[in-house]
């Protein structure tokens, strides 16, 4: 069985080996006690090696090193076009909802995020 964030699903995905993953405040929060412990999937702003893409990425192989921002992006929406992906339409935030503290991640959006 497949480790979670080791499987293309759609085919924009890509899945890295992370090699490091920040940690910020808001990954913070719920040691201070701010929030609560709630296995909140934690990490963003990443690097790693990708190891698998979707059959329609066309900007990524496996083996290339890359760089996660904390917001998935898919690059071609017009607010991404015009320069603000954070504002993306499909924007995801990798903390909370994908996590990259872990072994390996699997990025929406792959051709947009990097």
């Amino acid at each position: 069985m497949d480790a979670p964030g080791s499987v293309v699903v759609t085919e924009r995905d890509a899945v890295i080996r992370l090699a490091a993953t920040c940690i910020c405040g808001s990954d913070l929060w719920p040691y201070r006690g701010v929030e609560p412990v709630d296995r909140t999937k934690m990490g963003h702003e990443y690097v790693g090696v990708v190891e698998k893409v979707g059959s329609a990425v066309r900007t990524l192989r496996p083996g290339d090193f890359v760089v996660g921002s904390f917001v998935i992006s898919c690059g071609e929406c017009p607010i991404c076009l015009d320069g603000y992906p954070s504002k993306c339409v499909h924007a995801e935030f990798v903390h909370g909802g994908i996590g990259t503290q872990a072994e390996k991640a699997r990025i929406p959006y792959a051709d947009g995020t990097w």
